[in-house]
């Protein structure tokens, strides 16, 4: 949010009262239902014995999430009672008081990021990413058409509904969609700003300084001056190696980009469609 501090220093970043959408999943899923948001189905749960009576009957498969966003702990897929109840195990056992349990959508996963000055928002453009090691820039499996539902049916519903009870998002808002075989697609949960990985390719590709943008959006300025967010026309893919660095590699095709890398372990992933 623009939050002036004793020191007068702006803040590219959300109210206060706005951060609980990315910081906790069982909030956003539930903002999602009563802002009629498409989000699969879900049940939010706190005490592990509830959580242990409910996959004894759950429609398997299921996905199994922490509340909060961890980089140890991760959303987990189930197929039967055995596996769910490993990953119940787990999360008590880490101290996970609340989690959450959503119905299991088969489709492709992306994540989508925009830009919001508390009412305005313009897309920036979707991420694909695999095993959190890998995220590509440059995907084409959703139209524009799509691309102007995500603002109007998923993005503006959430900023107005912020900014009507006083929280005004201010920033990078990302959401993380699954597209399904139907071309249904369902939000699944928000993320505060640009995910590692992502971040290194936005840098790259938008081709206006980043900076002015941020101001733009402190200034009230930035709906008049950005009619929308421009990128380059490459391709974009970041790396984790195994040393732990984020490595970019890109080209005017995503084969390029993966060749450009001369590492075998990304060239495999040609056999993988992102």
């Amino acid at each position: 949010s623009t939050l002036c501090l004793k020191e007068n220093i702006s803040v590219f970043a959300p109210f206060e009262g706005a951060l609980n959408l990315t910081g906790s999943k069982s909030f956003a899923k539930k903002f999602f239902y009563k802002n009629k948001i498409p989000t699969p189905k879900f049940i939010v749960i706190e005490k592990i014995q509830s959580a242990l009576e409910y996959i004894k009957n759950a429609n398997y498969p299921i996905v199994i999430k922490p509340d909060c966003h961890s980089e140890n702990l991760e959303t987990e897929f189930a197929e039967n009672y055995t596996s769910a109840k490993k990953i119940v195990d787990k999360l008590w056992a880490n101290d996970v008081g609340v989690m959450v349990i959503e119905e299991w959508v088969e489709g492709v996963e992306f994540s989508a990021y925009a830009i919001s000055d508390g009412f305005n928002i313009k897309l920036i453009d979707l991420v694909s990413t695999k095993n959190n090691k890998i995220a590509y820039l440059g995907s084409n499996y959703l139209s524009n058409e799509e691309k102007e539902r995500l603002i109007e049916e998923y993005f503006k519903p959430i900023i107005l509904s912020l900014a009507q009870g006083g929280n005004e998002y201010i920033g990078i808002l990302g959401i993380d969609f699954i597209k399904d075989r139907n071309s249904e697609i369902y939000a699944l949960e928000c993320n505060p700003f640009f995910e590692n990985l992502d971040i290194e390719l936005f840098t790259r590709a938008i081709k206006e300084d980043i900076a002015d943008i941020f101001e733009t959006v402190l200034l009230g300025t930035f709906s008049e001056k950005y009619e929308k967010i421009s990128l380059d026309n490459r391709n974009y893919i970041s790396f984790i190696n195994d040393n732990g660095k984020i490595e970019v590699y890109e080209g005017r095709t995503l084969t390029e980009a993966i060749n450009n890398s001369e590492c075998d372990e990304l060239k495999k992933e040609l056999l993988w469609k992102f």
